[in-house]
C-alpha cells in the first residue's frame, strides 16, 4: 500500500464517501505491525475550504457549516437529518 495515497470508503451512516489517509505505523500487543488510517482533517469542510465537498451541498441554497453533513438523502426521510 502507498502510505501517501488517500483512500475513499463509502459509509451509508455518513451518506457519503469518506477520505482516509495514513497517520502512523502501529503494532498490536503481540507485535504485529500495521498502519493506522483516519479521516482527513478536511472531510467535513464546506466547499470554500475543500472543493471536493461541492457535490454534497448542490441542492441546498447554502452549504452547511464546517463539520456538518446532510444525511437526509440516504434515509428517505421527509425530515432533515444533519450530523456533526
Amino acid at each position: 500500500m502507498d502510505k501517501r495515497a488517500t483512500f475513499r470508503v463509502f459509509r451509508k451512516a455518513f451518506c457519503r464517501t469518506l477520505p482516509i489517509m495514513f497517520r502512523k505505523e502501529v503494532s498490536t500487543e503481540n507485535g504485529i505491525p500495521g498502519y493506522l488510517y483516519t479521516l482527513t482533517d478536511d472531510f467535513a469542510d464546506p466547499p470554500d475550504r475543500n472543493p471536493d465537498n461541492e457535490c454534497y451541498c448542490h441542492k441546498m441554497k447554502t452549504c452547511l457549516k464546517r463539520g456538518l453533513s446532510d444525511l437526509t438523502p440516504c434515509y428517505y426521510s421527509t425530515y432533515p437529518i444533519k450530523l456533526s
